[in-house]
């Protein structure tokens, strides 16, 4: 009998409210010891710590840009001496190591094709129309420079929320707004990881419907996939990569093939103490040299893997909360950009205890009101399963 589906989005994501206590249940998934588990039967658990761990990376990218957001330009971030990038960075790789393996595990559980990429727009979009409308309509009219008429008689506002809602140019800066800011004018910085997001997306898309997902020999396609960019990035300075939109691509593709080849080899990775230390071990030695990116890809996934679903214990009860760490990304960078014009000099730390818990509250209203109704629209199209789901509370 076909597995009944069960959507687990991320972003970047996956969740919605029927699976939000973790991932779809199964009779004998394998016991264990509290700290090892093959990644097959973690998967099959009920409950999970990825949502947590997802909002505490969303925190992370607001603590790191902080610095920047203060400081000004140039302003070493947190991290970035140690791993040549900053928390921030870091935990974007983490988003995309979770989405790697969350992403194709979503298609093929569910019924078309059609129907999983409805649920990929449903989770992206209608939260990033709602935070481009309000920061056209409302924070830019408060901090625009120029007169109120001539900002509303212009386009630029129509444009932003245009190219921002369907990720054709998110880093639309808006007449007169955050013209000093540093380190550069943009709105809302943060959405430039989405449209990569987006395109691993179609990446998983294109391997479904070439059915690789299902037979042996899309292993072998993903690892040579993954090898391929990991060569890339590794020599991605010889091959004039670096700071490019393919660079770019590369970095975050690097993390989520490693998390599908992950969950394409779930059977037989087992979640444990000791490989993770050997990796742990590993990117310590490439550390100053070129391959601590792609080695840090596959330390931070496993790690993350390992974190996320292999421990239960009290932390699970975040869970019946939702998932706002969407929401948590997407509107921290303009609450941010906002504390540092009306507070000029404030300190990076200062700044995150301002920014933190506006931007918290921000996230709860666009789960509540946007993000788990739209998830509901979703479900409300999606043709009935030919046996009952079941779902996690």
């Amino acid at each position: 009998m076909k597995r009944p589906p069960c959507d687990h989005r991320l972003v970047t994501l996956e969740r919605d409210d029927r699976c939000r206590a973790g991932l779809q249940s199964k009779p004998g998934a394998g016991n264990s010891d509290g700290i090892s588990m093959r990644l097959e039967a973690a998967l099959d658990r009920r409950a999970n710590h990825l949502t947590l761990i997802r909002v505490l990376a969303a925190v992370a990218v607001l603590v790191s840009h902080s610095w920047t957001l203060t400081l000004g330009p140039g302003t070493p971030e947190p991290l970035s001496g140690l791993f040549g990038m900053s928390l921030g960075s870091v935990s974007v790789l983490v988003f995309f190591g979770i989405s790697g393996v969350l992403i194709p595990m979503s298609l093929e559980r569910a019924e078309t094709l059609a129907i999983w990429a409805r649920a990929r727009i449903l989770r992206i979009f209608p939260a990033l129309f709602c935070v481009a409308l309000l920061t056209a309509l409302v924070l830019g009219p408060l901090f625009t420079t120029e007169e109120i008429g001539a900002y509303f008689g212009s386009t630029a506002p129509v444009r932003y929320v245009l190219n921002v809602a369907t990720l054709a140019k998110v880093n639309t800066a808006l007449p007169g707004v955050f013209e000093a800011a540093t380190p550069a004018p943009h709105v809302n910085g943060s959405l430039w990881t989405l449209p990569y997001e987006v395109g691993c997306y179609l990446l998983v898309a294109l391997l479904g419907t070439a059915g690789l997902f299902r037979r042996q020999t899309g292993v072998l396609a993903v690892a040579a996939l993954l090898a391929v960019t990991a060569f890339a990035v590794w020599q991605r300075k010889a091959l004039g990569l670096s700071y490019t939109s393919l660079g770019h691509f590369l970095n975050f593709a690097l993390p989520f093939l490693t998390g599908t080849l992950f969950y394409l080899l779930r059977r037989r990775i087992l979640l444990n103490w000791k490989p993770a230390l050997v990796l742990l071990g590993l990117t310590w030695a490439a550390l100053g040299t070129d391959f601590l990116r792609p080695m840090l890809s596959v330390t931070l996934v496993y790690w993350v893997l390992w974190i996320g679903l292999v421990p239960q214990g009290s932390l699970l009860a975040y869970n019946r909360l939702g998932d706002y760490s969407y929401g948590t990304y997407i509107y921290a960078f303009p609450i941010q950009q906002t504390v540092a014009q009306v507070m000029p000099g404030i300190s990076p730390v200062a700044a995150i205890a301002v920014a933190l818990p506006i931007t918290l509250c921000f996230a709860v209203l666009s789960w509540l009101l946007v993000e788990r109704p739209a998830l509901r629209l979703k479900r409300r199209h999606a043709p009935a399963p030919a046996a009952p789901v079941m779902t996690a509370g």
